[in-house]
């Protein structure tokens, strides 16, 4: 699996669309002044009535073959964007270069706007040695930024290429309650007991002469509250607004694009 790079677009809107059913009712044909006259009539009525139903039948399925997606869902490919969000802290003990997972706890120092300074040395301790590390976060949008609390706990994961995939920024004031959550993995980070993530197949775009995406809404679990967010939008559950970035994969390339933010 590939993560596309970092980007500053906004996120896009996801057009729904639905085909409606045609409908074709026969004439009737009067009486005939003669019964054999009579009988013929209804029997030309009554062909005309078939041939109607057919060709009302044969309308719906071609409307039916022409909408119907893999997931139910219809979506057209230019559409649907590639964005993604950065994510990085770096340190002593979190290199650029590092690969491995990182758990800081310390001190706000400042900074903001996707730049925050911070310092290992916890808070309200008096440490004769500096120890900085920075936190770096890029959004589409500065709203979806953090409010980095005085007193951090920020657990960075990395997935087998290095790269870093997700951040969950806590309070440690607040019994280590968690106020910020970043990933770019269609499923939660799994260091949050009460959150569940899980991307639900929506559709294969449709597109002529491309590599059609395949488009998927994020199910988003909330200590037993559940919400579904589609590309490109946002929604609240308890007590958290969470944006659907990006949520669609390729299959030429194999590459996924799934980005996703959740802040109190």
């Amino acid at each position: 699996m590939r993560l596309g790079p970092p980007r500053m677009l906004l996120a896009a809107a996801i057009l729904l669309a639905a085909c409606g059913d045609d409908t074709t009712t026969a004439d009737e044909v009067g009486e005939s002044s003669t019964e054999s006259g009579s009988d013929s009539s209804d029997s030309g009525s009554t062909e005309s009535s078939d041939s109607s139903d057919s060709s009302s039948t044969e309308t719906d399925s071609s409307s039916t073959e022409t909408t119907e997606t893999t997931g139910g869902g219809v979506c057209n490919a230019d559409d649907v964007e590639d964005i993604d969000i950065s994510l990085g802290l770096v340190g002593s003990q979190a290199p650029a270069n590092g690969c491995s997972d990182y758990v800081f706890t310390g001190t706000l120092e400042g900074g903001g706007n996707g730049n925050w300074n911070l310092d290992a040395c916890p808070c309200g301790a008096l440490c004769l040695i500096p120890d900085p590390y920075t936190l770096s976060i890029i959004t589409p949008d500065l709203g979806m930024l953090p409010s980095v609390p005085t007193c951090p706990k920020i657990e960075m994961r990395r997935n087998a290429d290095c790269e870093v995939v997700s951040i969950v920024i806590s309070d440690l004031l607040q019994a280590e309650m968690p106020v910020w959550i970043g990933s770019r993995e269609p499923t939660d980070p799994g260091t949050v007991p009460e959150l569940e993530v899980n991307a639900n197949l929506f559709g294969v775009c449709e597109c002529v002469d491309c590599n059609p995406p395949t488009l998927y809404e994020l199910q988003v679990d909330w200590d037993g509250e559940s919400i579904v967010v589609a590309e490109g939008t946002a929604d609240i559950v308890g007590g958290w607004t969470a944006y659907a970035i990006s949520s669609h994969t390729y299959e030429v390339g194999d590459v996924d694009w799934f980005a996703w933010v959740m802040k109190r």
